[in-house]
C-alpha cells in the first residue's frame, strides 16, 4: 500500500503551498492530490500544472473533479496536459461533485450522468472522437490514456466503478471494516461486468492528523469530517440513533464554509453530537501509535493507496508527522527531504 496526501493551496500563500508540495514529494508520498472546488480553492488544473514542475516522483490527481462544472473535452484536455507536464504521473479522480457543484447552484451528478460522462470521457482520454449529447467532440492531440478512478460513498457508485472505471476511491469511512465492505462491492461488480477485479486500483480517501494530544488531532479534522456527513450512506455502519443528526447536517451545511476550520460546519456537528463519531468513521487521527495501528489495519484490507485529504489546520506539520511517525512503512522518502 502507498500513502497519498492532499496538498491544497486553499488559505495558503504560494510560497507555503509550494514548500508543502516539495515536502510531500520528498517524504515519499505516492500521490499528491488537490480538490476541485472553484468557489473556495484556486483552479485545480493550474495548481496541478505547477505541481508537475515542482515535484519529481508522486502521481498527481484532482481529488476529485465532477461532470457538472466541466465539459468532457475540457476535463480530458486538462488532465492530459498535467500528464504530459509531469512525465506521465497524472491520475483522474472523478465523482458526483459536492462543494464545487453546490456552490454554483447545481445538483450532484446522478449515477446515469456519471455513466454517460465517463462513457464519453474514456475515448477523449485516448485522443479519439466521440459523441457528447448528440455532438461530435474530440481531443486529437491527447497522446496517452490517463487512469480514471471513481470516487464513491454508496453501493451504486462503488458498483459503477467496478463496471467502467480503472479503480475506485472509497470515501465512506476510515475504519477497516467499512473499507473492506466497499472493496467487496466493487470487486463483485467488476466480476459481473466480465472484468478482472484484480486489475482495478483500490484507494480510500480519509481525513488525517497526527498529534501528541488526540483532542488536537480531532480538532484538525473536525471541519473536514463535517463535509463527510453530507454523503455517508445510511448503512449498517451508521447507528440508527445518529440518522436524524446526519439529516440535520445535510439540511444546514454551509457550502461557502466547506472545510473551513473553526467555521459553522465544525460547530454544527459539535452541536449535534456527531464529532466523535465522524472523526472515528472518516479519519485517521490521534497519536502516532493510534494512527499507525489504524493504517496497518487498513493496509490489510487490500488497499493500493490510502489518501489523506487536505484542508486541515497546519497542513505542513501533518504532512511531515504522518510520513515520518505513522506511515514510514508505506512511503519511499528521497535521500534529501526538503525542510
Amino acid at each position: 500500500m502507498e500513502v497519498g496526501v492532499g496538498v491544497n493551496s486553499f488559505r495558503k500563500s504560494t510560497a507555503e503551498w509550494i514548500a508543502n508540495l516539495h515536502a510531500a514529494d520528498g517524504l515519499g508520498y505516492g500521490v499528491i492530490g488537490m480538490g476541485d472546488s472553484q468557489s473556495i480553492h484556486r483552479e485545480v488544473y493550474a495548481d496541478l500544472a505547477v505541481a508537475a514542475r515542482e515535484t519529481r516522483r508522486a502521481r498527481l490527481a484532482p481529488m476529485v473533479t465532477n461532470p457538472v462544472t466541466r465539459h468532457p473535452t475540457v476535463t480530458a484536455s486538462a488532465i492530459a496536459t498535467v500528464d504530459e507536464l509531469s512525465g506521465g504521473r497524472a491520475v483522474l479522480g472523478f465523482g458526483r461533485g459536492n462543494n464545487a457543484v453546490k456552490n454554483v447552484g447545481e445538483p450532484r451528478a446522478s449515477t446515469a450522468l456519471l455513466r454517460e460522462y465517463l462513457g464519453a470521457l474514456r475515448p477523449l482520454l485516448r485522443g479519439e472522437h466521440t459523441v457528447w449529447r448528440g455532438r461530435d467532440v474530440h481531443t486529437e492531440w491527447v497522446p496517452r490514456a490517463v487512469p480514471v478512478l471513481l470516487s464513491a460513498y454508496g453501493p451504486k457508485t462503488l458498483a459503477l466503478a467496478g463496471e467502467i472505471a480503472d479503480g475506485v476511491i472509497i470515501c465512506a469511512g476510515a475504519r477497516p471494516e467499512i473499507v473492506a465492505d466497499a472493496i467487496a462491492v466493487t470487486r463483485r461488480a467488476a466480476e459481473r461486468a466480465g472484468r478482472d477485479p484484480d486489475a482495478l486500483q483500490y484507494w480510500a480517501m480519509v481525513r488525517g492528523s497526527v498529534r501528541d494530544d488526540p483532542a488536537e488531532a480531532a480538532a484538525d479534522v473536525a471541519a473536514n469530517v463535517a463535509s463527510g456527513a453530507l454523503m455517508i450512506p445510511k448503512d449498517r455502519h451508521l447507528p440508527e440513533r445518529l440518522v436524524p443528526a446526519v439529516d440535520e447536517v445535510r439540511r444546514r451545511y454551509a457550502y461557502r464554509e466547506h472545510t473551513h476550520w473553526g467555521g459553522s460546519n465544525e460547530q454544527l456537528v459539535a452541536e449535534l453530537g456527531l464529532t466523535d463519531y465522524l472523526v472515528d468513521r472518516l479519519a485517521v487521527a490521534g497519536t502516532p501509535d493510534t494512527c499507525r495501528a489504524r493504517v496497518d489495519a487498513l493496509a490489510e484490507t487490500g488497499l493500493d493507496v490510502l489518501y489523506l485529504a487536505g484542508s486541515v489546520r497546519d497542513a505542513g506539520t501533518v504532512v511531515r508527522r504522518f510520513a515520518t511517525e505513522v506511515a514510514a512503512a508505506y512511503t519511499r522518502p528521497a535521500k534529501e527531504v526538503p525542510q
